[in-house]
């Protein structure tokens, strides 16, 4: 919780190996063991995709920290 995803890290041969996130903090590399997974959930509350993405965008429904950032 509490960190944004900044970057993902690679290897030498491409292969994601980590992410850079953003904390309260700073910046703070997390290496990766087996594997990345992005969880980003929804973008219903930032309003510029909820324009760009959604045919009727209505009010914000769901948590408000939903912004599609990551």
């Amino acid at each position: 919780y509490e960190h944004e995803a900044v970057e993902l890290t690679l290897g030498g041969n491409s292969e994601i190996t980590g992410v850079l996130v953003s904390t309260i903090d700073g910046e703070k590399r997390i290496q990766a063991n087996k594997g990345v997974a992005l969880c980003c959930g929804g973008f219903e509350n930032n309003d510029v995709m909820k324009s760009n993405y959604l045919r009727n965008p209505g009010r914000p429904i769901g948590t408000p920290y939903n912004t599609g950032n990551g």
